[in-house]
Formats: structure tokens, sequence, C-alpha cells
């Protein structure tokens, strides 16, 4: 997991002076394991954010949570309306009480 310097880095001048080559202008954040399946990977990716001595990163998982949470909430908030506004919301006719009347 690699992290691109922004344009306001200070180190951004090691690159202009050619003491330092662009290809090379990123932190390393961490790595996943090689043989990582894909449902591991939130939870080391988590550490390795929580983990970096940088509060920007520390940050950048803040926002990610934040953004994730955006259609999660919307979706229980639109399936909290349809049911509401539903005539009947548990779905299921109204059924009369006691013994079928026999016609006479």
């Amino acid at each position: 997991m690699c992290l691109t310097w922004t344009d306001d880095d200070t180190r951004r001048q090691w690159i202009q002076n050619e003491s330092y080559s662009p290809a090379q202008a990123y932190d390393i954040i961490g790595y996943l394991p090689m043989d990582c399946p894909p449902d591991s990977a939130p939870g080391y990716l988590s550490k390795m954010f929580r983990e970096f001595p940088r509060t920007d990163v520390n940050r950048m998982l803040d926002a990610l949570d934040a953004f994730n949470a955006q259609p999660a909430q919307a979706a229980v908030e639109a399936a909290i309306a349809e049911v509401l506004d539903g005539a009947d919301p548990s779905g299921t006719a109204k059924r009369g009480r006691g013994r079928p009347r026999k016609n006479s």
C-alpha cells in the first residue's frame, strides 16, 4: 500500500533539486500478505492505516468509514420509509376472528 507525496510535501524539493527520483516520491504504508483472501484485506488495511505514524494517514481510514456508511444509512432510511408508508407494514391481510358464519 503506497501513498504518493502531496504537492505541498516538503520532500518535493528533493525532486526539484534532482537528488531524488520522481518515481520514488511515495511512502510505503504497509503490505498485504501474498495469501491474503479478499475478505481479510479490510482488517489488514485498517490496521496499517491506524498504525502508520502520521495523523493524515490515520484520518484517511475515518474518512473511508464515513463514506462507506453513507449508502448503508440511506438504504436503511429508505427501507424504513417504505415500510411505514405502506397501509399494512406486516404485509399480511387482516383476518376475521372466530368461526366462519354459516349461510342459512
